[in-house]
């Protein structure tokens, strides 16, 4: 996780471990973070290792609710954020958005 200023640079702000079902992280509200999920996978028979990166700007709604589901599947991975207020039954999917177009 990366804290974003108002000219676009990331700074690091820590790891988090998505290392069971569910995992509760705080993101701060109305403040753009840079999120970037890296998924490792490696192949025993070909002797080899790689790293897969999902990354995307999130900046957090007050009053709403978001939901990161983070799947890693024999070698697929994918990444869906939603949005959700809790007084209405509707949600929508955020999209990706690069670092670079974080000023649009």
């Amino acid at each position: 996780m990366y804290r974003v200023d108002a000219s676009c640079k990331a700074e690091y702000e820590g790891t988090v471990e998505l290392n069971s079902p569910s995992v509760l992280v705080g993101i701060p509200l109305g403040r753009p973070s840079y999120l970037v999920f890296n998924f490792a996978s490696s192949s025993f028979l070909a002797n080899s290792s790689s790293t897969i990166s999902y990354d995307t700007l999130l900046t957090p709604r007050a009053g709403y609710i978001y939901d990161v589901k983070v799947n890693y599947i024999d070698n697929i991975y994918g990444v869906m954020i939603r949005e959700t207020h809790p007084r209405g039954p509707l949600s929508r999917e955020i999209e990706r958005r690069d670092l670079r177009g974080c000023n649009n």
